[in-house]
């Protein structure tokens, strides 16, 4: 028995999770992917920034109009690297 569900000798049992944790170094992430996240909303703007160090310019939220600002994530990402 698994959590409650029966489960017979030689069954199967598929067990979906979100996400996947993740894999490889964050700030190594290709920044139009991370925008692409933002766009899904996998990821917020300000996760975006916290936790890839892309900063993502909402131009006009209303229609998802959003943009790498390139100069910034790279002064950011050096920044973090740093750390």
């Amino acid at each position: 028995m698994l959590a409650g569900v029966p489960v017979s000798q030689g069954g199967v049992l598929h067990h979906h999770t979100q996400g996947g944790g993740g894999y490889g170094v964050p700030l190594d992430r290709d920044p139009n992917a991370v925008l692409e996240d933002v766009f899904d909303e996998f990821v917020s703007v300000e996760g975006a920034r916290k936790e890839y160090g892309v900063v993502v310019d909402a131009v006009d939220p209303e229609i998802l109009d959003y943009r790498v600002n390139v100069a910034e994530t790279g002064k950011l990402q050096e920044k973090m690297r740093k750390a």
